[in-house]
């Protein structure tokens, strides 16, 4: 989605969404998520992502923790790309 190997955007992110968010926005999104998941939240969250081409797109990020069948917190997540609705709706004046 975001135009990375596996491999590129291990080295590049550390794995997580938090290292190519939008760095104007990314201690504020990602403690939201932080937070919502330490409660057990489910969260849904929008914001920009760095590609590895140097272009930004928007994503909705959505997930919550949840327990394994061993009893352990797990976490899981979907990443939507969201650009082209964003841009749709800000061209009629949605957003």
């Amino acid at each position: 989605m975001f135009g990375y190997t596996l491999e590129e955007f291990m080295e590049v992110s550390g794995g997580t969404m938090k290292g190519i968010a939008d760095v104007g926005n990314e201690t504020e999104t990602i403690t939201q998520i932080e937070d919502h998941l330490k409660d057990g939240d489910a969260y849904c969250i929008q914001y920009r992502v760095k590609c590895r081409d140097g272009s930004w797109k928007f994503v909705e990020d959505r997930g919550q923790k949840i327990a394994n069948s061993d009893g352990d917190d797990e976490y899981w997540c979907v990443v939507l790309d969201i650009d082209e609705a964003k841009k749709n709706w800000k061209k009629r004046n949605l957003i």
